[in-house]
């Protein structure tokens, strides 16, 4: 087995998926590497995408860790295997796992300066201020490692993502310390502007190398106070990247000549307010604010305003001046979709936080405003366990809330696609593959969510499988849980492959509170395609747990009892559902076209309205006249479910 494992390991390393297919013939095996990294490892090393999608579909641990603790994505991110790292990452790969030096995937390619896999990493993680605060093991975050390389593109990626200049390792150095300690010229030049309280200047031995804004910055720490109005056509002189002397005098909150260039822009839209407020001039802000410039001016590269900026570096004084003028739009949000709230938020930040509401509060919209990740401040607050924020903002809640969906990519779509009957091989539900067709397209393609099908199961496998995917664990970081059955049945029961009815109460049970706690609070929604006609059809109960002896007759689905659950039937009790051999049923087909068009446009339960409508006025063929069919909606949902 070890000689084969060496032979796989060297065919994944030249992709050579065909000699490598011969080779999985028992791909558990192929997880025990007897010490040394496998085969999925070598594949990450030279990129080779085909071997790599070979042995996940095969079921190598995608996660599977090498002597030196690393996991694939490690050995991806450090050979800049670009194509492989996409690949485990939509596979669910650990973004936060740690090698022997503490290190995850997303440090080694920023100590490499593989841009390209930085980006990658952040672009997938839209929660990238978490994976940008991890330490190695001499606490190092990933922007000083990007330092101490000398990776500008890399730096400037990081801080673009909000990585934490301030921030210090073991050693009491910041990023900028580093790169400095390190001669990381060109880094310097991307992190030195974006320092708070930015007054850095090179030793004399060094200023031979020295950009024109760190000349800049040497002339102003030795003339700023010289500086008269005789001397204004100084001002207007600029650095190589736009600066002029004016916003490097505001950074030495030196107020002489401010008010004369007040509105001078540097290369990135940024003000002399921005600088006042990110360096905490709060001398130069009163002037600033005095002379009438634009409050409301939002820098191009992170579209941040200078409320936004005195909010990042804790400015209070600042704060509480520019919200003083009467002139801020709150409303007004980054490139990222966050308000200043969300900022404070975001950052923890009591004081500031009780500094903005008075003036936010009042409008439930500005509470209620969302991120690009579809995050309100008080859903920032709760997920990053900001206690003392997220108790601030509670009582501001709006009456009616979303269900929160951190990641677009954070929704599980399970299909119990019933097409056999095992007593009757003869009566195939065809068109079923044409809805499961649909389903793939809809939530795969276009929203993003796991999906897996699992066909042809009989009474006891439907609750078996939806226990063992409720205690998996695959289900931790899911928001949103939907699950497609599509099934004979009758009744609030559908049937297995065995011939026996399963009720649906006891199909969802495996996944309310008590037995699914990844879930709670989350959304649960079931779609049911299944006739439902009562009456003697020689059709048998499987019971899932005995019943209570006081409940001998099995006691009608009551949803009102689950909570944060929908339920959806193609069809009212007691009538029959519609399916085409050709087409599909009715029902899905018209139930992902009305996702598919309003899902960014309303809640699900407005657009079950719209599904019932759409279905309702389609007449179907019935036993010599023209039918028509109803769905049948029943909720518990708690809050608004929106795609």
């Amino acid at each position: 087995m070890e000689k084969r494992i060496k032979v796989m390991k060297r065919h994944a390393l030249l992709n050579n998926s065909p000699e490598l297919k011969d080779l999985m013939k028992d791909p558990s095996d192929c997880n025990n590497y007897n010490g040394s990294a496998g085969p999925l490892h070598s594949a990450a090393m030279n990129d080779s995408f085909d071997a790599a999608k070979l042995l996940l579909d095969n079921g190598l641990g995608i996660d599977a860790v090498s002597p030196q603790g690393t996991t694939p994505l490690h050995v991806a991110a450090r050979h800049n295997s670009e194509a492989v790292a996409e690949l485990l990452i939509r596979c669910g790969a650990n973004r936060m796992a740690l090698d022997a030096s503490a290190k995850t995937p997303l440090m080694l390619a920023a100590e490499l300066g593989h841009s390209s896999i930085v980006e990658l990493l952040l672009r997938q993680d839209p929660f990238g201020a978490v994976s940008l605060e991890l330490r190695d093991s001499v606490g190092n975050a990933a922007l000083h490692l990007a330092a101490a390389g000398d990776h500008a593109e890399v730096a400037n990626l990081l801080v673009s993502w909000k990585a934490n200049l301030l921030a210090l390792n073991d050693d009491g150095e910041t990023a900028v310390n580093v790169a400095e300690r390190c001669g990381s010229r060109r880094v310097l030049e991307v992190l030195v502007p974006r320092m708070p309280g930015s007054g850095h200047s090179l030793p004399a031995d060094k200023q031979s190398d020295c950009s024109a804004m760190d000349l800049a910055l040497v002339v102003l720490q030795n003339r700023i106070q010289d500086l008269r109005e005789a001397e204004l056509d100084q001002l207007a002189e600029r650095t190589a990247d736009g600066k002029t002397l004016l916003h490097w005098a505001v950074v030495r909150d030196s107020i002489d000549c401010v008010e004369a260039r007040a509105d001078d822009l540097d290369a990135t839209g940024a003000a002399p307010l921005h600088y006042a407020a990110l360096n905490c001039a709060d001398r130069c802000c009163a002037v600033l604010i005095d002379s009438g410039v634009d409050v409301n001016r939002r820098e191009t590269t992170l579209g941040l305003t200078p409320l936004m900026m005195a909010v990042d570096v804790d400015a209070v004084a600042t704060a509480r001046r520019l919200l003083g003028t009467g002139r801020l739009r709150l409303d007004l949000a980054d490139r990222d979709g966050e308000t200043a709230l969300m900022h404070a938020a975001r950052r923890s930040n009591e004081e500031l936080t009780r500094l903005l509401l008075p003036a936010v509060g009042a409008d439930a919209k500005l509470l209620a405003q969302k991120n690009s990740s579809g995050l309100s401040a008080i859903e920032i607050s709760h997920l990053l366990g900001h206690r003392a924020v997220s108790e601030l903002l509670e009582p501001y809640r709006p009456s009616l809330d979303v269900y929160p969906r951190r990641n677009p990519k954070n929704g599980y779509c399970l299909i119990i696609n019933q097409i056999y009957r095992s007593n009757d091989l003869d009566n195939i539900r065809r068109g079923s593959e044409q809805d499961v067709k649909r389903i793939y397209q809809l939530f795969q393609t276009d929203l993003h969510f796991r999906v897996h099908e699992r066909p042809d199961l009989d009474s006891e496998g439907m609750i078996a499988e939806m226990r063992k995917i409720a205690n998996s664990g695959v289900l931790a970081d899911i928001d949103y849980f939907v699950c497609f059955i599509l099934a004979h049945g009758h009744g609030d029961a559908v049937q297995g492959t065995d011939g026996k009815l399963v009720e649906l109460r006891d199909i969802a049970l495996q996944v309310d509170a008590e037995h699914c706690p990844d879930l709670v609070g989350k959304p649960k929604v079931f779609f049911i395609q299944a006739c439902r006609t009562r009456g003697d059809t020689g059709m048998q109960y499987f019971q899932s747990k005995p019943e209570p002896e006081d409940n001998a007759k099995k006691a009608p689905l009551k949803i009102s009892k689950y909570i944060d659950f929908l339920f959806g039937f193609s069809t009212w009790e007691d009538c029959l559902s519609y399916r085409s051999i050709y087409r599909g049923s009715l029902y899905i087909q018209k139930l992902c076209d009305v996702i598919e068009e309003n899902y960014d446009k309303m809640d699900l339960l407005k657009m079950m309205t719209h599904v019932c409508r759409e279905v309702g006025s389609t007449p179907v063929p019935g036993k010599g006249s023209t039918c028509y069919m109803v769905p049948n909606i029943k909720s518990s949902l708690q809050k608004d479910f929106r795609f």
